[in-house]
């Protein structure tokens, strides 16, 4: 059987992760080795200073805590590999032992932004330098203006916060304004996602854990001096997607030490409960899942196969070019609905301190919808790893009644293909003699050691078959015995 028609990207049902189907999830281009970095913005001038003069107008608009966490210098490399580990289909990172991903408990602890109140949505066609005129009292050009959003470049040229003293209430209240618009339009997102792999990637953060008691979670790497940032060995993008494809579920899914949730700020700790909420979450034309049901084990429950992903494909296509007379009070008004009921709609599993296995329900689903490696060579190690694992699993008194001789030797007979020695498959013995063989006497001085026990090796050859996939029979597995337990966070 050839190479590429055993260690192949993309899932054996597609039916979840429907974008690889229809080539359009950028996996394609990681698995054939196209190297595809993101551009992020740079905002390093103003992050790492609040004045006191708006820090009022912050605390009560629910972003003091977020301009606290501090500013750090970006690593589009990191930060592209994770996005090629992205899901739009599910809302999660699939990696090689499950699903994980950024919840609202990440978005609190990390960030400190609240996590609840109304949605922010309603009417967008107005006269937008009329508006921006109204909020920030300065009237932008034209050439400021971008769709629904102002140019940072203009935005930071209006505003010098380091000179505010002595300013009168309306102009600090504008200045409060931008420093918010400019927090928004930085892209937090980014910065989110590396703060949230630097914590929970072994071994990737530049500095060791600095905890801040009072402050954000990611104010932990916070640049003390901004002439001097914190520094980190720059990593090829290949490097990154190998250090993914290696990760296990001990690395990825752990939930938050009550260690570190009793030391964050009050903010970071308001509506705890809302973090396990599934539901769809509204900015104007945009409805996005929160979907923790998908990741329980980052809560330090059990992980139960999920529901069918509830993002609708057609939702990432709307745009507001175009539509901005729609009414999307009236065009979202079933999933703002839905937002409403955000206090019931909690995902709730048992306890657990025990992380799936490979035997375990959720693991032999996952394999079979889910990308779990993105370069070729841990596909080979991960899929020759999995088929000898049942086939140690089947010569076990508690294995062996699930399978049969053929389906472990078929798992044998893949794991040769794999590493390109499907030559050594045994074939139907039509070379043995029809006739008796016929045997001398000898005794036992007669034949020369060879270090095995009697019988070791005879009457072991059994009849191989073409390589195909296990077929488990009595449905699925026991967990392991060799359980991985999980240790919180910090």
């Amino acid at each position: 059987m050839a190479d590429q028609e055993v260690v192949k990207l993309g899932s054996r049902n597609e039916s979840v992760l429907y974008l690889q189907k229809e080539g359009k999830h950028v996996s394609i281009g990681a698995w054939n080795q196209i190297n595809r970095i993101l551009k992020v913005r740079k905002y390093r001038d103003f992050r790492d200073f609040i004045p006191a003069e708006i820090e009022g107008h912050l605390r009560q608009a629910g972003f003091y805590e977020a301009a606290l966490a501090g500013s750090l210098k970006l690593d589009k490399v990191l930060i592209s590999a994770m996005v090629e580990r992205w899901r739009p289909e599910t809302h999660t990172f699939h990696m090689p032992f499950g699903e994980c991903t950024i919840t609202l408990q990440d978005v609190a602890v990390h960030l400190g932004l609240p996590i609840d109140g109304n949605p922010v949505i309603g009417v967008i066609w107005c006269d937008w330098s009329e508006l921006v005129e109204d909020l920030l009292g300065v009237v932008p050009p034209a050439s400021a203006i971008k769709g629904g959003g102002l140019k940072l470049v203009w935005l930071a040229a209006q505003f010098n916060f380091h000179n505010l003293a002595g300013a009168d209430p309306i102009q600090i209240t504008y200045a409060a304004r931008a420093y918010i618009l400019r927090l928004i339009e930085i892209g937090c997102c980014a910065y989110l996602i590396q703060v949230w792999a630097w914590l929970r990637i072994p071994g990737i953060d530049p500095d060791p854990p600095r905890l801040h008691r009072g402050l954000p979670l990611a104010a932990r790497w916070r640049d003390p001096d901004p002439e001097k940032p914190i520094k980190w060995a720059k990593k090829q993008i290949e490097w990154w997607r190998t250090k993914l494809d290696d990760l296990s579920s001990n690395d990825l899914w752990k939930s938050y030490s009550d260690r570190v949730l009793n030391g964050l700020p009050e903010r970071c700790r308001e509506n705890m409960h809302l973090w396990r909420t599934v539901v769809s979450m509204v900015l104007y034309h945009v409805s996005e899942w929160h979907q923790p049901d998908r990741v329980m084990q980052q809560f330090g429950m059990f992980q139960h196969i999920p529901n069918a992903p509830s993002q609708l494909n057609e939702m990432h296509d709307i745009s507001l070019k175009g539509n901005e007379k729609q009414d999307w009070v009236h065009n979202m008004r079933g999933f703002i609905q839905l937002w409403s009921e955000r206090h019931q709609r909690l995902a709730n599993q048992p306890e657990t301190n025990t992380l799936v296995g490979p035997n375990d329900e959720y693991m032999i689903w996952y394999d079979k919808y889910s990308v779990r490696w993105l370069t070729r060579a841990a596909a080979t190690r991960g899929q020759m790893a999995m088929r000898v694992h049942h086939v140690w699993y089947g010569l076990t008194p508690e294995g062996r009644p699930l399978y049969t001789d053929h389906d472990l030797q078929n798992q044998a007979a893949r794991c040769l293909t794999l590493c390109h020695a499907s030559d050594r498959i045994s074939h139907p013995t039509a070379s043995v003699p029809s006739f008796p063989m016929e045997f001398t006497h000898a005794t036992t001085n007669d034949i020369p050691p060879t270090g095995k026990e009697e019988g070791e090796g005879l009457g072991r050859r059994r009849e191989s078959q073409i390589p195909e996939d296990v077929i488990i029979q009595g449905g699925t597995l026991p967990p392991p015995h060799d359980s991985t337990h999980c240790t919180p966070l910090i």
